[in-house]
């Protein structure tokens, strides 16, 4: 079950569970979404589609380093120049323009 913009204490509630003695395998959600710490915005945005989650993990080999939220991204992409900003939004939307010769 992945990122559904559910949250933990819904989950909690919709699954019927007591919060007292609820275990965190009983509400995590799997797989884990993460790309290596040398990821582009790109391929962190494909990520995000591809399994529907807000976050992924940041790592390096099996070190976790931190997380990136899709606000961190729209933060970075928000302090790109304006003039680079369309060829951003493309790349990270994994739209390229094909050149002509």
């Amino acid at each position: 079950m992945g990122g559904s913009g559910i949250g933990i204490l819904s989950r909690v509630v919709a699954l019927n569970l007591d919060p007292d003695i609820v275990k965190a395998d009983e509400i995590m959600y799997t797989p884990v979404a993460s790309v290596k710490a040398d990821a582009e915005l790109s391929e962190i945005a494909a990520v995000m589609a591809e399994t529907g989650v807000k976050r992924v993990l940041v790592m390096q080999e099996t070190q976790v380093l931190g997380t990136i939220t899709a606000g961190n991204l729209l933060s970075m992409v928000s302090h790109f120049p304006k003039s680079s900003l369309r060829e951003t939004l493309r790349s990270i939307a994994g739209l390229t323009r094909k050149k002509t010769e």
